[in-house]
């Protein structure tokens, strides 16, 4: 467990851009990089760019990580 996942971290919430936010949501859903990339008409390597920095804004990079995040959070309504 990584440091934020204990901690719950407000500002981590605060500092995640909406576009970000729209991957992570995504990544949460078990949308691949590439269907992300599809339904946002962004590149393959924009996702991946937000997928880095998301993990390290959140401080982990799994995607049972970045979901956990999502559900404590009430990020989206879809889960």
């Amino acid at each position: 467990m990584t440091r934020h996942e204990t901690q719950g971290d407000n500002n981590s919430t605060l500092s995640i851009t909406p576009r970000e936010r729209q991957v992570l949501c995504r990544i949460a859903r078990g949308k691949t990089s590439k269907q992300i990339a599809a339904e946002l008409t962004i590149s393959l390597r924009t996702v991946n760019t937000h997928r880095e920095n998301l993990a390290r804004k959140l401080g982990t990079s799994s995607v049972a990580g970045l979901t956990r995040f999502v559900i404590e959070h009430q990020l989206d309504d879809a889960l």
